[in-house]
């Protein structure tokens, strides 16, 4: 939200095809909330039941039908952590494009001496050594 609140207080900027920044950054965290409410949603669900049936006498069949459906809770809420990556790719075109560029038109290797800082990044076309101090 303080992103948010932070570019409401700088002037507009416009991307490729008129889209305001502000918009996009807003229809992204809007999504990124929806995606975590899904997702945190059935382990919420999961809590509520196993708060309220915790001295219930259980068979080992309940034990195991509800050890199956915890473990399918909490691999949606691990996914929560990677979904902002997935909002991110499918809301902005302009991080499509770097991420579609980073993975076709280049490689990042470092250099061989391990003492100095130094990264190459080779294009198809050109190569193009980057100090970092």
């Amino acid at each position: 939200m303080l992103t948010w609140h932070n570019l409401g207080q700088q002037p507009a900027t416009y991307l490729r095809g008129g889209i305001r920044l502000h918009d996009q950054v807003t229809r992204m965290l809007i999504e990124q909330s929806i995606g975590i409410l899904i997702t945190s949603f059935p382990n919420m669900i999961w809590q509520i039941y196993t708060v309220s049936t915790n001295s219930a006498i259980k068979s080992a069949l309940q034990l195991a039908k509800e050890n199956l459906i915890n473990t399918i809770c909490v691999l949606t809420g691990f996914s929560t952590h990677a979904i902002t990556f997935y909002i991110y790719l499918l809301a902005s075109s302009t991080f499509r494009k770097n991420v579609q560029e980073m993975f076709l038109s280049r490689r990042i290797t470092p250099s061989r001496n391990v003492d100095l800082v130094q990264i190459t990044i080779t294009k198809p076309d050109q190569r193009e050594t980057v100090r970092i101090p």
